[in-house]
């Protein structure tokens, strides 16, 4: 074996060619008993010899390369073992153009060990060998039909199978610029397992097994990486997210499993225990495709608010019809909503809000709660409608207000709204012809009032900037004096006074004050229009925080989805009544108000002598356990 071989340099092999020397010479003095080493007779000093062994003894370097390569596939004649400085510092005899990203040899039929099997046992084989070799196979080639000769001289039809380790084949890397190379699963393993299966059955299975594993260590860290999660646990996986478990929670579910024995165990060299995040991510998302009615979202929202009206779910649906300009529409409330709005709507008043953002279309979405006797929000019904082309919002709640109306009984005595003109018009449409909410001309049930902290934001954000900074904060004082006004008389007294007091200022507050103190709206902010039992109920607080429930505890803070997904997360699937990424907002607030309250009939009305004797209370003094008879459950 001529030096010429281990020439080397510092940049390919990290030592240089001084060291190399040095080191060379040193293990042919370690190994002088035992290693021939052969060399170039002459008159030339070692540094000459290195340098004609590659020039003038050309034929005897190649004949010393045959021999590395030869003694590198286990064929050497000679019977004198010889050392191989090689194996012995970890070098490699690369040439200058090979690359560690290009193909190995490939694989001959001598590399195989050849025997053959009966055709029932292949799939039982193969199985063997797996575990025998801690190898998770691959199929890298699929059926090929071939021609096969037998030792005889027959000649038969065969289909080949080839099966590889998880981790063969080569890297590729298309990008031409320099850069760091990134972790790869492929490590150009060469363990294979070729079957000849005969379409003659009575003809038995060629295999052909190269069972060694190349540049990776079966069972490692590293190579548990690479490997798939094991059949047992993905099957907890995909049980516990169509339960509507979180991924979470369905990790946690997994470790218990692992860790009582319950799965048992699991071979570490072909199998992986536990999933990422990221493929549990993927998992649900496969299973919520499924889990979809159609790809269409249209389609699958339109079949689902169908199923949802013959499981009495949906009050209202309307399809969607640009040409005629009629709004999309859909009413949702469930039993369990329906029993809570009869029992805490007497005496009480309902918050409703929107908001928008959590559907692909940007429908905006209503909701109405009503607060039960330890002041939480229920929400009794869900309204989504479309929002284009002038008045379809508020064609939509008129729509959606009136199916609720009419199947509920009861009604609450009065809706808390923000100052919205489409709200109101919207919501008047549907009051103003209910029969429940007048009597005798008058209206007793469902009058509208104003938010209190949308009122005082208005004025923070519209009338403070245009005022003095040394007396903005006292007219604020001042408007908030006036608005908690309990008679009309004081209401202009007190107006009349703010005026007078900040005179300097009057005509901005003047001007400002002509889009509140005008017919529409004077008697829903004002506490003077007021005076009557609503539950306390002055804001809508309640609904907006059940905003927050729905985004960032039902969705888990992630927006626009598609609207059939968006139904499912507010009142469950229809076919299986859960949401695929948890548990749904009737089954939120189910449980939290089942674990509390007991449920108990309610009277569907109240007889009319108690609502004059509660109408001629005084406000300050009305409390809703004097008044309401559901709120002593």
């Amino acid at each position: 074996m001529t030096l010429a071989a281990y020439q080397t340099n510092g940049t390919r092999y990290g030592i240089t060619q001084k060291v190399f020397h040095q080191l060379f010479k040193e293990c042919e003095g370690c190994h002088n008993s035992d290693v021939s080493v052969e060399r170039s007779v002459g008159n030339s000093t070692a540094r000459g010899d290195l340098s004609n062994n590659e020039g003038s003894s050309g034929s005897s370097s190649n004949e010393n390369d045959d021999d590395i390569s030869s003694k590198e596939d286990g064929d050497s004649e000679s019977s004198t073992p010889k050392f191989n400085l090689f194996t012995q510092f970890g070098l490699t005899t690369r040439g200058r153009s090979s690359s560690p990203l290009k193909r190995g040899r490939r694989l001959s039929n001598n590399d195989y060990q050849a025997y053959k099997v009966p055709h029932d046992q292949l799939d039982a084989h193969i199985e063997d060998i797996s575990k025998q070799y801690s190898v998770h196979l691959k199929v890298i080639k699929g059926l090929n039909e071939r021609t096969c000769k037998s030792a005889d001289g027959t000649v038969y039809q065969a289909t080949e199978k080839v099966l590889a380790c998880h981790r063969s084949g080569a890297p590729t890397r298309k990008r031409t610029i320099k850069r760091k190379r990134q972790a790869s699963k492929k490590v150009g393993c060469k363990f294979r397992v070729r079957a000849v299966v005969p379409a003659d059955t009575t003809l038995p299975v060629q295999i052909y097994l190269h069972g060694m594993h190349t540049n990776h260590t079966p069972g490692s860290a590293e190579d548990q990486r690479w490997l798939p999660v094991d059949e047992r646990v993905q099957c907890i996986a995909t049980d516990c997210l169509d339960a509507g478990l979180s991924i979470q929670k369905t990790v946690n579910i997994i470790q218990t499993a692992l860790t009582s024995g319950t799965v048992g165990e699991v071979d570490r060299c072909r199998y992986r225990e536990l999933p990422t995040r990221k493929e549990l991510v993927c998992l649900q998302y496969e299973r919520r495709r499924q889990n979809r009615l159609t790809d269409n979202d249209w389609l699958s929202t339109y079949q689902k608010l169908e199923e949802y009206q013959a499981q009495g779910k949906c009050l209202f649906f309307q399809k969607y019809d640009d040409k005629e300009n009629r709004p999309f529409v859909a009413v949702l409330q469930t039993e369990w909503q329906q029993k809570m709005a009869e029992r805490f709507s007497p005496n009480s008043a309902w918050s409703v809000d929107s908001t928008f953002g959590l559907n692909t279309f940007g429908f905006p979405l209503y909701a109405a709660t009503v607060p039960n006797q330890n002041g939480e929000g229920i929400p009794i019904f869900f309204l989504l409608t479309s929002a284009e082309n002038g008045p379809q919002e508020e064609i939509g709640l008129e729509a959606g207000f009136k199916a609720v109306f009419q199947k509920l009984q009861v009604r609450p005595n009065a809706i808390v709204i923000d100052k919205s003109l489409t709200e109101k018009k919207g919501i008047w449409n549907a009051v103003k012809d209910d029969p429940l909410s007048w009597e005798g001309g008058q209206q007793v049930k469902r009058r509208m009032l104003l938010c209190w902290f949308h009122t005082k934001k208005a004025w923070t954000e519209n009338l403070l900037p245009r005022l003095p900074v040394d007396v903005a904060a006292q007219v604020y004082d001042r408007l908030c004096t006036v608005m908690m006004a309990t008679t009309w008389e004081k209401y202009e007294e007190e107006k009349e006074q703010l005026i007078a007091d900040f005179k300097p200022q009057s005509k901005v507050i003047v001007q400002y004050l002509k889009g509140w103190d005008c017919e529409e709206w004077l008697s829903m902010w004002v506490r003077a229009g007021r005076m009557f039992p609503h539950g306390n109920q002055d804001t809508t607080n309640l609904v907006e925080r059940e905003w927050m429930t729905i985004k960032y505890t039902i969705l888990d803070g992630k927006a626009n989805h598609r609207v059939d997904r968006l139904l499912d997360a507010l009142i469950g699937h229809p076919r299986n009544g859960n949401f695929d990424g948890g548990q749904t907002t009737v089954a939120f607030h189910e449980k939290k108000n089942n674990m509390r309250l007991p449920l108990a009939s309610t009277p569907n009305k109240l007889p009319k002598q108690s609502v004059d004797a509660m109408n001629s209370l005084n406000y300050t003094s009305l409390r809703t356990s004097e008044t309401d008879p559901s709120s002593s459950l």
